[in-house]
């Protein structure tokens, strides 16, 4: 084994790029062996030469320690000599205008239409079209291309484009596709995934009067809170106190009336993103500070609502609730 490495260090340092990639690999996973930066400086020698795995390595390298610029050159590289990989870093550069690119998303997608081979590539094709687009398709060709590049990355396994998938097929009331594609990306932990049908599975439960089993899944879905529509869900529950459930004085010194616990659940659902959550917020607002939630006071209240004050509400949640709350 000494011998093959040292044979191994020798066709590297006489200038072999595949010797010096390999080389790269072994101080990687060989860490204590030599010195902290001998992989990668390994690996820009043979980046030097054009080998495109070692550009893409050393291109993360430099984004990683926030040299942008730099890795885009080497993606760059790495693209032009064919490396897929590349494209698909340069993609995301291009996406979010990233490393002195400017924000493209049309050559972005051209990016990742040559890396979809990748399942994240086909993935990002399909935000690209959706953001540049939003509900308009340019043409019926692009539209199809899209979805279709999307669905390979769901059935290639990538849980992100599972879960939008599932979403897309539950617009055109498709639930049954929609339900295995959430559910595939639940199975992978994906948090949006995860929140979203505990949401469903809350819903159908609450509707069926079954409030004991809806509250368990909201506790399980706001641990997974990214899309804000269990936080929603939670704002409601508190403001209702469904099948009374919540053991609460409104009365109890030193805790806060369920409105306005409420109103921080809403809040926390604002700040996801979600954004029927606003206009609870507003509302809840005013009958805390004993106003009549009209149409015309909800609207009057949003400009005093702004999202730093909604950060304020979020902070303040796990005293308010965790900590007065805690067997919830």
């Amino acid at each position: 084994m000494e011998n093959q490495f040292e044979l191994l260090k020798q066709r590297a340092e006489q200038g072999d790029a595949a010797a010096q990639w390999d080389l790269a690999l072994y101080y990687c996973e060989h860490p204590d062996e030599g010195r902290p930066y001998d992989w990668i400086d390994w690996a820009r020698k043979a980046a030097e030469q054009g080998l495109s795995e070692a550009e893409v390595c050393v291109g993360n390298f430099c984004e990683e320690h926030l040299d942008e610029p730099q890795a885009v050159i080497w993606y760059k590289r790495a693209a032009e000599h064919g490396y897929t990989l590349g494209d698909y870093y340069l993609g995301l550069c291009y996406k979010e205008g990233r490393g002195g690119l400017p924000l493209d998303l049309k050559q972005a997608e051209r990016c990742f239409l040559r890396a979809s081979n990748y399942v994240e590539a086909a993935y990002e094709y399909y935000e690209c079209y959706r953001i540049r687009t939003g509900n308009d398709d340019e043409t019926e060709e692009e539209s199809e291309q899209a979805i279709r590049l999307l669905a390979q990355s769901a059935n290639g396994g990538y849980a992100p484009a599972q879960y939008t998938l599932g979403r897309l097929y539950e617009s055109f009331n498709d639930y049954e596709e929609a339900r295995t594609y959430l559910e595939a990306a639940a199975k992978q932990g994906y948090a949006a995934a995860v929140e979203y049908l505990c949401a469903v599975y809350a819903q159908q439960c609450m509707d069926a009067g079954d409030f004991k089993t809806a509250l368990k899944y909201l506790k399980k879905g706001i641990k997974k809170d990214v899309i804000g529509i269990c936080t929603y869900m939670c704002g409601d529950f508190w403001e209702h106190n469904y099948g009374d459930l919540l053991p609460w004085d409104d009365n109890r010194p030193n805790r806060s009336p369920r409105i306005a616990i409420a109103t921080r659940w809403y809040s926390c659902s604002c700040i996801r993103g979600y954004e029927p959550a606003l206009q609870q917020v507003k509302r809840c607002f005013l009958i805390e500070n004993q106003v009549e939630p009209t149409t015309e006071h909800i609207a009057a209240v949003g400009s005093s609502l702004k999202n730093g004050s909604l950060l304020l509400i979020y902070k303040s949640i796990r005293t308010i609730y965790y900590d007065g709350h805690p067997d919830w």
